[in-house]
């Protein structure tokens, strides 16, 4: 223990029995469960689907992953993260539809590495 005056050992170090202990948890798991926590879990979420999820075709699956990555976005309440991933979504959209001179796969790797790097700092933050 670091710091024997932290509120959460001190807690614990007072409790009678196992069952107190228990119940403790308990209780502290449910009110704990705050926006940071959602957020947390959000982010994680984000980087699981991210990693498993790639569309095998940017024609035909594009559209939903980015839907998918927009919803669970919308759980980080990251005002910038939604408005860049609106901007990246209309670019993919654009290349699509042949406005911009880039490709959608180039938008799209774009999209990619925007995600990844604020993830990556996301959890550079965490640490």
């Amino acid at each position: 223990m670091e710091d024997k005056n932290d509120p959460f050992v001190l807690d614990i170090c007072f409790l009678g029995s196992e069952a107190e202990v228990k119940d403790y948890f308990n209780k502290l798991i449910r009110a704990d469960l705050d926006v940071q926590n959602k957020k947390l879990i959000s982010i994680n979420v984000l980087k699981e689907y991210i990693s498993t999820k790639k569309p095998s075709d940017l024609d035909s699956d594009l559209e939903q992953y980015i839907i998918d990555i927009e919803l669970i976005c919308w759980h980080i309440h990251d005002s910038a993260l939604i408005s860049l991933l609106h901007i990246y979504g209309d670019q993919i959209n654009l290349a699509y539809q042949g406005v911009l001179t880039i490709s959608v796969q180039q938008a799209f790797d774009d999209f990619s590495k925007y995600i990844n790097e604020w993830l990556e700092n996301q959890f550079n933050i965490i640490e």
